[in-house]
């Protein structure tokens, strides 16, 4: 396992818009979080799982609406069936 002292802390990195959300990075944070919340979904007690299902949920749509363009206060109801077309099955 890797030793976590070599990483920046979370609450002390800076982030680059413009090197972060490259197509691929974005796909790639759909994926992982998506297993993440398929590892917690499997593992944590419904009652837990239930408070943070919606956060995720959140997240993936967040990042899905910057992939096809789509403002999240614009999305219309045939712009949400995208998860298919961008997200392979894991």
């Amino acid at each position: 396992m890797a030793d976590k002292d070599k990483f920046i802390k979370p609450e002390l990195k800076t982030y680059s818009a413009k090197k972060l959300l490259t197509q691929d990075r974005l796909m790639n944070a759909m994926i992982g979080i998506r297993e993440i919340q398929t590892q917690l979904w499997k593992t944590m007690p419904d009652d837990q799982y239930e408070k943070l299902e919606p956060e995720f949920d959140t997240a993936i749509a967040a990042m899905m609406a910057h992939m096809c363009g789509v403002m999240p206060a614009h999305a219309q109801p045939d712009q949400e069936n995208s998860q298919d077309v961008l997200m392979p099955a894991t």
